[in-house]
């Protein structure tokens, strides 16, 4: 879950793995609706916990160089871990207080993105594989909060650095 821009419920993985990409347990994912070009949402219940629904809604705002992503978890409350792991060689730039973080882009420019309030954020190394045998190390903002409703992501790209 956390190689992934997804949300770890409760602790637990979405799926159950047993050994390097082998997977025992699986969730239940969803397509729920979609306006094409616009928006789209689907839902997923990890294979630990099938009692908690994150429900998950991407739209364009106000052109293509603007994205929004809702979160939602229905059903039981739990711990919620968030994470925006990030391409290998960017560095973001994260103003925890303000919940906002900035990640230069090798054009000059920049992405923007307005966190979900209620974590606590950070940004942690994490692994990445980019094929089978090889890893290397990225920046991945990890935020964390005990308990998790409803929050959105606002992704801009600056149209100067």
């Amino acid at each position: 879950t956390s190689s992934h821009a997804t949300l770890e419920v409760g602790g637990a993985e979405q799926m159950e793995f047993f050994a390097g990409h082998r997977v025992g347990g699986r969730p239940r994912v969803e397509f729920t609706s979609a306006a094409p070009g616009r928006a789209v949402e689907a839902v997923c219940a990890g294979w630990a916990t099938p009692r908690t629904v994150h429900r998950r809604r991407f739209e364009v705002v106000a052109g293509p160089e603007r994205i929004e992503i809702e979160d939602r978890i229905e059903g039981d409350p739990l711990p919620v871990r968030a994470f925006l792991p990030l391409a290998p060689g960017l560095e973001p730039e994260l103003d925890a207080t303000a919940g906002r973080l900035r990640i230069a882009l090798g054009s000059g420019r920049a992405v923007v993105v307005e966190l979900p309030a209620g974590f606590a954020w950070r940004v942690a190394r994490a692994p990445y594989f980019p094929r089978f045998g090889t890893e290397q190390t990225r920046a991945c903002v990890v935020g964390d909060a005990a308990h998790f409703v409803r929050g959105r992501w606002r992704f801009a790209l600056e149209l100067r650095a």
